[in-house]
């Protein structure tokens, strides 16, 4: 019979529970040092998880009686507390809309960013003949929206009507909207997120 030599030591039972209990605590100690230094990290970065602005609220826009009466859109700044990582801007330009007046208390906003490359829109009138042609247009593509906020164009190359903002508001003579992004360059009207 050939008989196994083994070149590997034995160790006694005591050597190896003393080398596991070392490598249990060795454990115990990273998990607890490292658990508060994490919790840190993640609260110094919390801010940048945040969004960056509270738009999800009414925002006032300007007061009823400043709309004209005979439904001539008006271009208004949106103001609101904008928030990046870790300061709060007051009262920050988010963006812009129309309010036009289309009743003697009812208000229609759109968003005053051209659906196909996010291109400020203006309002326009123009004579033509004997009669003056009120729209809103887009300078970038040439596109043209009539006051309902429908594209005139059939080779527009915007690819869906004007935005509107479907939750306005109008409270002791002040008109508020529920300001939001869209997504450009899509037909489907999707919120930005």
């Amino acid at each position: 019979m050939v008989e196994e030599i083994s070149l590997r030591p034995e160790l006694p039972s005591t050597q190896r529970r003393g080398f596991l209990a070392k490598l249990v605590a060795l454990g115990a100690w990273i998990v607890a040092y490292l658990a508060p230094v994490g919790a840190a990290v993640r609260s110094f970065f919390a801010p940048a998880r945040q969004k960056g602005q509270g738009a999800a609220e009414f925002t006032r826009v300007a007061p009823l009686d400043s709309l004209p009466e005979d439904g001539t859109p008006k271009k208004f700044p949106i103001l609101a507390q904008r928030r990046d990582a870790w300061t709060v801007y007051p009262n920050e330009p988010i963006g812009q809309v129309f309010l036009r007046r289309v009743g003697k208390d009812q208000v229609v906003a759109f968003q005053a960013k051209c659906p196909h490359m996010g291109c400020g829109i203006s309002y326009m009138e123009e004579k033509q003949s004997d009669q003056v042609l009120k729209k809103f247009y887009c300078p970038c593509h040439k596109a043209n929206f009539d006051l309902e906020g429908r594209r005139t164009d059939a080779v527009s190359e915007s690819p869906r009507d004007m935005d509107t903002l479907d939750e306005v508001k109008i409270e002791d003579g002040v008109v508020y909207v529920r300001f939001k992004n869209f997504r450009t360059g899509t037909a489907a009207k999707e919120e930005e997120v």
